[in-house]
């Protein structure tokens, strides 16, 4: 037996106890790529791309993050609950955190997928400038998330967020999101939400 893995549209997949066997071989293959393309089908809007974000685009990040949350009325706060954007890969070092870029290569979004345990992460920072949205790139960061946290072995997502942000929740509960009664985390949310992921 042995294993390998590949990278397609910046995820990569590893394949355990793969016998040499050509017919075993083959099956397990398909069966990873079958489940792999039903989680990334979506495709970035035409003369959009992300990179990974590092401590460097921490600034960026924030940018974009507080024009949006000055949009809706809410207060950036780096020592409470933006702190996390200080440092991007000290925050986000056993996560994901991403960001979007315009065909201008100018950063129009960010996304963030924050460990809370061993096997559940969190959904943070996923923001889009006004002139980036209804075009489904929140749809295509969401989808991107569900996969991502799958493939860091997570079965559980978490999310807050607030009842005023409506195009957002709609977005949650169209992708599998259930609404749960607890107690959130910051200060500007009202709703938590949570995809157990060995549901879909």
């Amino acid at each position: 037996m042995f294993s390998f893995g590949f990278q397609r549209r910046g995820l990569v997949l590893n394949y355990l106890n793969i016998k040499h066997t050509n017919n075993e071989w083959v099956f397990n293959i398909q069966k990873q790529l079958i489940k792999f393309s039903k989680l990334t089908k979506m495709e970035l809007p035409k003369g959009y791309s992300y990179i990974k974000a590092t401590k460097e685009h921490s600034r960026t990040a924030q940018d974009i993050i507080f024009t949006v949350l000055k949009e809706y009325n809410f207060l950036p706060d780096l020592e409470g609950a933006d702190a996390d954007l200080v440092n991007l890969e000290t925050y986000y070092g056993k996560g994901w955190f991403g960001l979007i870029i315009n065909e201008l290569s100018i950063p129009v979004g960010a996304f963030g997928l924050h460990p809370l345990e061993a096997r559940t992460c969190k959904i943070r920072k996923m923001y889009l400038l006004p002139d980036a949205r209804g075009k489904g790139l929140g749809k295509w960061m969401l989808t991107f998330m569900i996969a991502k946290a799958k493939e860091l072995a997570f079965n559980r997502i978490e999310l807050e967020t607030a009842s005023r942000l409506e195009s957002a929740v709609h977005l949650y509960r169209e992708l599998g999101f259930k609404q749960q009664r607890s107690e959130n985390t910051t200060p500007a949310c009202d709703l938590v939400f949570y995809k157990d992921l060995n549901e879909s």
